[in-house]
């Protein structure tokens, strides 16, 4: 393992199992069953092992410890030791397997092929190997040869999976079980741990997941013995949980139960679900369900989003005013924001000659002590009160939006065999719900925050308290008012600071701006700058190649066939950005100013930065003779 404190669990898991394991033989051959019984109810001719050709009959009577099962492909990460139910099952076969057989052909494989190739072995996980397209294509490589047999319709198997088939079966199939999930989660027979068998109601719901409702025969009997493996372990289940930790219970109930702190995956519920033989989903499961799939969606594509950008849909969704009635207010909106009106100080020659006469004397006189010039910014910006609006055709577009992400495919047929229907925005009282429903899962859609809402009980049952949810919300944007005005005045300034050091057609203004607001390249005021430099929709930016060539090159001369070069931004440190950035450079400069500052760039390193006095380290390095090994040379 990756990590040493998982490798020491495992093995502490280990020396505390080996006592059931030696107890194992002892319980089996205490085991009878009635030859002429047991398997009256049996299709023998369909449990037949494909590779022995034995069937479940002449297995139990040939063999003390053998019991029969399905194959499966599964693929495995390293924190499935401890989350089983994170356990991946990529295929499911239909080719009926007896374990020993099992054994044997991983015996045999082994000899020509490495174990990671046969079981599958334990993928990197993504944080400890980052997925590129030469990993991905290597790992889907090495999952298509990961098996150690064929079924018969030429399906890969890389790991076995019981079946329920009758009693008797049953009864082995229970004895035997702590070695045969530890194999199946760990690839050790010591490493059962009680939280294993809720990785079985996972592997049932994956299952569920595999085929569309109504599939072949042969996929549904696989999949119905395996469901009644999982109905007689819910009692076990069930002991190991608590009665007050009921996986369905307890989803119920609240977000408590909801979080992935309780349960990591849905396809656990989904299993548990229809191994307690439920026929019909009541709409209050339904709704938690949807809500948290819902919930679960948005944590995946917000995740370290600004908290900006999900105020500002829950506003929409809060106060959002339809276009037809608020046609003429948007337009005069729009013209404002375009014109930044909020700004009530405007800029002037005087104002920008105090920026201009700063570079000059920064750099052209070395005045290490100069007064660095500023300015005030009066902005008059509030975001006013503002009440609930009922449903209008602005909220059902942002629902959209919003949902337009999202996709049903990955448990279409669970859910399809379920009967849980995903909400119709077209059915005005499922529209209500819904609104409330992504209000509170963008509220709530961090594992942070939903268990900030448990513990100050702020998360509510959309489908009896809808209204209650947007009125929470409300009051919640209403009183954090003054705290979003200050962030909006903020986002203001800076786009005023930046339009002053863009537009400007003063090449002076603009180094002198420059060094006051954004010396290393860093910063909102340097990003925004740089994003109104490259966009194409606004008007010409004046000396645009000028600027970015400051920028690229963070030096200034005062025409090209000068002699000195002036330091402007980071000691004069040339800027290797990122490719996007190179490709938006080259599509706002044009080939030929493109070109022009290829050739500038030539020659250029980006590395690391010594001290400003350029005396030698240690090493016999400095500003003026870099180490070559932390040397970046541009390449176009």
């Amino acid at each position: 393992f990756s990590k040493s404190s998982r490798q020491r669990r495992m093995d502490q898991r280990a020396i505390r199992n080996q006592a059931n394991l030696q107890l194992i033989d002892i319980k089996l051959k205490e085991l009878k069953f009635n030859e002429e019984t047991a398997f009256t109810n049996v299709d023998l001719t369909t449990f037949t092992c494909c590779l022995t050709l034995n069937t479940c009959r002449d297995m139990m009577m040939d063999s003390e410890d053998d019991v029969m099962g399905v194959g499966l492909v599964v693929e495995r990460q390293e924190h499935v030791v401890d989350a089983p139910t994170l356990i991946s099952v990529k295929n499911v076969s239909v080719t009926i397997l007896s374990r020993s057989a099992c054994d044997d052909a991983i015996k045999m494989k082994l000899n020509i092929a490495d174990a990671a190739r046969v079981h599958g072995g334990f993928v990197p996980s993504k944080s400890a190997a980052p997925t590129t397209s030469t990993t991905r294509t290597r790992n889907q490589a090495d999952n298509n040869q990961s098996e150690f047999t064929r079924g018969v319709a030429a399906e890969p198997i890389n790991t076995f999976l019981p079946l329920y088939i009758c009693d008797a079966h049953f009864e082995r199939v229970q004895i035997m079980l702590e070695p045969i999930l530890g194999y199946l989660f760990t690839l050790d027979i010591t490493g059962y741990k009680s939280d294993q068998l809720l990785g079985l109601f996972s592997i049932l719901g994956q299952i569920m997941n595999a085929s569309p409702r109504n599939g072949s025969e042969r996929e549904e009997m696989i999949l119905y013995e395996f469901k009644r493996l999982c109905h007689a372990f819910l009692p076990r289940t069930l002991e190991y949980l608590g009665e007050e930790n009921d996986v369905l219970k307890k989803f119920m109930a609240g977000p408590t139960g909801r979080s992935k702190a309780h349960i990591q995956n849905l396809m656990t519920l989904f299993g548990y679900i229809h191994a307690l033989g439920i026929e019909t989903i009541d709409e209050s499961l339904r709704y938690a369900i949807v809500e948290e799939l819902y919930r679960r969606h948005f944590s995946y594509i917000y995740h370290g989003t600004s908290e900006n950008i999900i105020s500002e849909h829950v506003q929409t969704l809060l106060y959002g005013k339809d276009d037809d009635d608020d046609k003429h207010e948007n337009n005069e909106t729009k013209i404002e924001v375009d014109e930044l009106c909020y700004v009530k100080s405007k800029n002037d020659k005087t104002n920008d000659g105090h920026f201009a006469q700063h570079a000059r004397a920064v750099l052209k006189k070395n005045e290490i002590n100069h007064k660095i010039p500023t300015e005030k910014i009066d902005i008059q910006y509030e975001i006013p009160e503002r009440q609930i609006n009922t449903m209008n055709n602005k909220i059902r577009s942002k629902m959209v939006e919003l949902l337009s992400g999202f996709s049903i495919k990955p448990v279409q047929h669970v859910l399809d065999r379920l009967g849980i229907r995903m909400m119709d925005i077209s059915n005005e009282h499922e529209c209500i719900l819904l609104r409330s429903m992504l209000v509170q899962c963008l509220r709530f859609y961090s594992n942070e925050s939903i268990n900030g809402a448990v513990l100050n009980k702020t998360f509510f049952n959309v489908r009896t308290d809808h209204e209650h949810v947007l009125t929470v919300a409300h009051e919640e944007f209403d009183a954090n008012r003054q705290n979003l005005t200050t962030n909006k005045i903020e986002q203001i300034r800076v786009l005023e600071l930046a339009r002053r050091a863009v537009l400007t057609s003063d090449i002076g203004v603009y180094l002198g701006r420059m060094i006051v607001y954004a010396p290393t390249r860093g910063g909102k005021i340097f990003d925004t700058i740089l994003s109104l430099l490259l966009d194409r929709s606004q008007k010409q930016v004046p000396l645009l190649a000028e600027k970015i060539s400051i920028i690229f090159t963070g030096r200034y001369k005062e025409h090209r066939d000068a002699d000195k070069e002036f330091d402007v931004l980071s000691n004069g440190l040339a800027w290797f950005p990122d490719r996007s950035i190179i490709n938006r450079v080259r599509e706002a400069l044009g080939e030929d100013q493109w070109n022009d500052l290829d050739q500038l760039m030539r020659g250029r390193t980006c590395g690391h930065v010594y001290r400003l006095s350029d005396i030698p380290n240690r090493h016999g390095y400095h500003n003026s003779h870099p180490n070559p090994n932390l040397v970046v040379q541009w390449t176009s």
